[in-house]
């Protein structure tokens, strides 16, 4: 796996992951566990609550391997990685 720095909003954080879309999801996922209890009732609870809260995450995710700030990095869009982290497509989501 590689190292990826991860960025959007006020977040900055660095994961392992397969590719720069799993560690955009993983970042969001960081964001929502952030900002919601640890006592959910259901795995949507968590989404629910950080809706609510307000997202930490900006409209759009950069993802890189070199570093923040780079002008290179690869640019998601948030809802998209909304749509793959609800979808369940990487099995350490939900």
């Amino acid at each position: 796996m590689a190292k990826y720095y991860v960025e959007s909003g006020q977040v900055r954080v660095v994961f392992d992951a397969e590719d720069a879309t799993a560690a955009a999801v993983r970042a969001f996922q960081w964001s929502c566990d952030k900002q919601a209890g640890v006592e959910a009732e259901s795995p949507l609870d968590d989404f629910f609550d950080a809706e609510q809260l307000g997202w930490q995450l900006d409209a759009e995710i950069r993802v890189s391997e070199q570093g923040f700030g780079r002008a290179d990095a690869q640019v998601l869009d948030t809802l998209d990685v909304v749509a793959i982290w609800q979808g369940g497509l990487f099995p350490w989501v939900g």
